[in-house]
């Protein structure tokens, strides 16, 4: 059986044509991009709305070339604000494009100096998705450690007390087996890892889990709500990734029903329109 694979992290605006095509060739059939840091500092609203316009009208049109579904998350990424009021008010105007029947989520939503201009800001963007039945994506800090990770899931505990917010609605990206277990505690509607056979690279932006960390996740933490995906960005990482962890995962005699809940099922539950 063919499995279906459904990469809910991936931020193809940063990769070729080249990596499109290989990963159509491995079976990946839709995709999830969500904003995230690009390097540019934006100082007004037309800053940020280039940039949705840009993935909704440019990337899909990339995607659909290469025979796959591109879906969207939307959001004023923290690490390229570089004016709060014009972080507001892009907050304030992103309700324009939430109708878009391509943006699938709220996202991604972090943190650069944990200022209390970011709190507002992510908490104003977890309102804002509850206010529309959406998603939200957060990311796992990738800087500073469990510290900065007890940090984040404490403002989510906070907005989902004060704010009403639903964690079911909720996924996480960017997690591992070490991390994992302070995601866990809040019960969120899904978990993001990132995978990617073992590898030992000069500019990899991430660590990534291989087939034998994911078993151990699976093992500790079972198959209904982690989700694989390639997260893929601006750095150095294999467009087949996913595939090939999903193929020696089978190797090793993991079913394919948990495959195809790990490749595809439990995103599209969490994130695709019912």
């Amino acid at each position: 059986m063919k499995l279906s694979i459904f990469d809910h992290h991936v931020h193809m605006d940063s990769r070729s044509a080249n990596d499109y095509e290989s990963m159509a060739l491995v079976g990946v059939e839709s995709i999830l991009i969500p904003c995230t840091f690009t390097g540019e500092h934006r100082r007004r609203p037309d800053d940020f709305f280039r940039y949705y316009d840009r993935l909704l009208n440019f990337e899909r049109k990339r995607a659909a070339a290469f025979g796959m579904s591109c879906h969207l998350a939307l959001s004023v990424y923290a690490g390229d604000v570089a004016d709060p009021v014009a972080a507001q008010e892009t907050v304030e105007a992103l309700p324009e494009y939430l109708g878009n029947e391509s943006v699938l989520a709220v996202g991604e939503l972090g943190f650069n100096h944990f200022s209390d201009a970011e709190e507002e800001l992510f908490r104003a963007q977890l309102r804002l998705a509850q206010r529309h039945r959406l998603p939200a994506i957060i990311e796992a800090p990738w800087r500073h450690g469990q510290e900065a990770l007890q940090r984040v899931m404490g403002i989510i505990r906070q907005a989902i007390s004060e704010d009403d917010v639903d964690p079911g609605k909720l996924l996480m990206v960017d997690l591992h087996a070490d991390t994992l277990p302070i995601a866990w505690e809040l019960q969120l509607g899904g978990y993001g890892v990132p995978v990617a056979p073992r590898q030992d690279r000069i500019f990899a932006i991430h660590r990534k889990a291989d087939a034998t960390e994911v078993q151990d996740i699976v093992r500790n933490f079972g198959d209904d709500r982690i989700m694989l995906n390639s997260a893929l960005h601006f750095g150095v990482g294999d467009p087949m990734g996913i595939a090939r962890v999903l193929l020696q995962l089978r190797q090793t005699g993991v079913s394919f029903h948990t495959l195809q809940k790990l490749a595809s099922h439990n995103a599209s539950t969490l994130l695709l329109p019912a």
